[in-house]
């Protein structure tokens, strides 16, 4: 007997105190490992009496409700409110559920037998997938409220130099202390690849080569601090910069536009840095 226990007691650990981590992390609660070890140790006591219960389905079920309360009484109250908290660890028990549910159907090729069939495979297999699977989840989930929290500070955006437009999205830094030292004038970064689609292939060689001041008149280098230390950087007068920030309004902003020759980062989800000085013109 005890050959079966401990490795039951190993893996019904594991899995509760991964779902409940999984939980914290959809709801983007600090880790408490107090609190997750206790909901682990309350949902591994629990499973190992299960099998001694020769009640009625009707109360098998009641007593798995009632642990349900207890285990996100143990890790939600005085955290966040307790129904989101339980709603959280539903989700996160639905998706390791789901994914032993699409083991199954790969492994029997039946949606019906996967459903009522249990699947043998050995303690050590169910933990390491389980470690995988919260891993997974884990890099998805801070990828999305990365993605979420970036979106809310990115404007739609209009520039017109020399002439030609320049459309995109900026983020909005508050970092961005870049001043024009002749001007006064708030310098917002953009990106050189935003640039490139409106110039000729002769324009855009000048543009590539250093040569900024032989594509747009005026254009001229002020020095700017950046994390690899002092640099320098080309800045353009643009004849007008507009910021969206939503359907019917736009802020028309005084600014100088510096042209950034490494990439702004974003993933794609922006090509210039607006400067924090886009507020005080709202």
């Amino acid at each position: 007997m005890s050959v079966y226990i401990e490795p039951l007691i190993v893996q019904n650990l594991v899995l509760t105190y991964l779902i409940s981590a999984t939980a914290y992390r959809l709801l983007r609660l600090q880790k408490d490992v107090a609190r997750l070890a206790l909901a682990a140790m309350t949902g591994c006591a629990a499973s190992l009496f299960y099998p001694l219960l020769s009640w009625p389905v009707a109360a098998v079920i009641a007593v798995k409700l009632a642990l349900g309360l207890l285990l996100g009484a143990e890790l939600f109250v005085g955290k966040c409110r307790y129904w989101r908290g339980m709603g959280a660890f539903l989700a996160a028990a639905l998706m390791f559920g789901g994914a032993v549910f699409a083991v199954g159907c790969l492994r029997f090729r039946s949606v019906l037998q996967a459903a009522t069939t249990p699947l043998r495979v050995s303690w050590w297999a169910c933990v390491a997938a389980a470690l995988i699977l919260y891993h997974a989840v884990r890099a998805a989930v801070v990828a999305y409220h990365r993605r979420a929290d970036t979106s809310r500070l990115v404007y739609r955006y209009r520039c017109v130099l020399s002439g030609r437009e320049v459309c995109g999205n900026g983020f909005l830094d508050t970092g961005n202390r870049l001043y024009d030292t002749r001007t006064g004038l708030p310098v917002v970064v953009l990106g050189l690849k935003s640039v490139l689609p409106m110039l000729s292939d002769e324009q855009a060689a000048q543009l590539i080569t250093g040569h900024v001041e032989r594509v747009f008149a005026g254009a001229r280098r002020i020095a700017c601090g950046s994390v690899g230390g002092k640099s320098s950087m080309w800045v353009i007068a643009p004849e007008k910069f507009e910021v969206y920030t939503s359907a019917d309004k736009n802020i028309v902003i005084n600014v100088m536009v510096g042209l950034s020759y490494t990439a702004l980062g974003g993933n794609d989800t922006y090509d210039a840095i607006l400067h924090p000085a886009m507020g005080e013109s709202a």
